[in-house]
């Protein structure tokens, strides 16, 4: 992968929605701000976080992959012998 490319992922990985998987949790909360209804928000908040960490890590494995690559072979040229 070249350069371009690298920034490409990055763009289309920052650019991605964030979906409000709390939104009628939320609402039920506000009409009705009950124990349980708080229980329901924090389980569904809890949940949204599981899923952005399942999302976000292979796009952190796939940057750290295509970076190795590039330390690497200019940490070589950089040295003073």
């Amino acid at each position: 992968m070249g350069q371009n490319s690298d920034s490409a992922l990055f763009i289309v990985g920052a650019k991605m929605p964030a979906l409000d998987y709390t939104k009628r949790e939320t609402l039920a909360y506000m009409r009705q701000p009950t124990q349980e209804n708080l229980e329901a928000l924090h389980a569904k908040q809890r949940e949204q976080q599981k899923l952005q960490w399942l999302y976000a890590s292979p796009l952190a494995l796939a940057g750290l992959i295509c970076a190795i690559p590039l330390l690497t072979k200019y940490r070589g040229k950089t040295r003073v012998t």
